[in-house]
């Protein structure tokens, strides 16, 4: 009986999960087109009995109702989107009072593998060795020239100007300083959510060295709601 919103739906898997639950009203938005209209043919296709129910959109979080949704989610978006602030403050006007949103994104870029794999493709050996902090050891210039030269990938003119990739590169400082200003109340917070050996390492090395949290982070886990 609640009306969702998911920002960065991709192909709306989580979206049909939500919407088979019983939601009233649910709304993906992405800004990829391509992932949209795949979204929304598979809903025409394969789930005709959610038309009424679950729906799809192109374009900006701007452009819907302020207080429109009870929850609001997004999961691995937040690093790719390059307002955070903007975003964040358009969460706080879309949620209903009693309304929470569900964030989780990651890896972070100053993690091990926080450039998701395209710089370290340019580092000798990368088809064998996963290189971690890899794409932070060697300047972005050098390694977009080589990837330019290895596998085509168009040089880059401005720092946020990558081809395929998008990265916001803040740091978790950054992401907590912004959630902090935003006007939205935190119910749960939580860093390096892991279920791997190695992942659980690295949660650990964090906490003991606070220090070197930029490079030890690799992902988020929030809970938001409005201030009372």
């Amino acid at each position: 009986g609640q009306r969702v919103l998911e920002i960065g739906c991709g192909f709306g898997s989580r979206c049909f999960e939500v919407a088979g639950h019983g939601a009233e009203h649910v709304l993906g938005i992405d800004t990829n087109l391509y992932h949209v209209e795949s979204a929304s043919s598979r809903r025409d296709r394969d789930f005709p009995q959610l038309a009424g129910v679950l729906e799809f959109r192109h374009g900006p979080i701007e452009d819907l109702p302020d207080g429109g949704f009870d929850v609001i989610i997004s999961e691995n978006a937040l690093e790719h989107i390059m307002n955070v602030d903007v975003v964040l403050e358009q969460i706080r006007r879309k949620l209903s009072a009693a309304g929470k949103a569900y964030i989780a994104f990651g890896p972070l870029y100053h993690s091990p593998y926080g450039d998701h794999g395209w710089l370290r493709a340019a580092l000798p050996f990368s088809e064998r060795f996963s290189w971690p902090w890899g794409h932070l050891l060697v300047p972005e210039r050098v390694l977009f020239e080589r990837l330019h030269r290895l596998k085509g990938v168009p040089l880059y003119h401005q720092t946020r100007d990558w081809a395929y990739m998008d990265l916001n590169k803040l740091t978790i400082q950054d992401y907590e300083r912004l959630i902090a200003q935003s006007g939205l109340a935190i119910r749960y917070f939580d860093t390096n959510v892991a279920y791997s050996r190695v992942g659980k390492a690295v949660r650990i090395a964090s906490r003991l060295a606070p220090f070197l949290r930029k490079y030890l982070t690799f992902n988020v886990s929030a809970i938001l709601g409005l201030r009372n």
